[in-house]
């Protein structure tokens, strides 16, 4: 049985584009539009957590009990 060790890799620099000052705008316009983006799927993912809450308070989900999914798979 042979064991490999990992031999450590050389450190990689990250390299930052830097943009002209001018690119402020730019720049902001990206962070507002990804912030919609998460906040588009935040709101869709909570309202569908809602329904099924209401659906669930409402007895208008029939889950099975753990048990009966057991039984039937064997």
């Amino acid at each position: 049985m042979t064991s490999s060790v990992p031999t450590p890799s050389k450190p990689q620099s990250l390299q930052v584009s830097e943009r002209p000052p001018n690119n402020d705008w730019e720049v902001l316009g990206e962070a507002f539009e990804a912030m919609g983006k998460v906040g588009l799927a935040l709101t869709v993912g909570f309202t569908a957590a809602a329904v099924f809450c209401r659906w669930a308070d409402q007895r208008k989900l029939k889950v099975p009990a753990v048990k009966e999914v057991l039984q039937q798979m064997s």
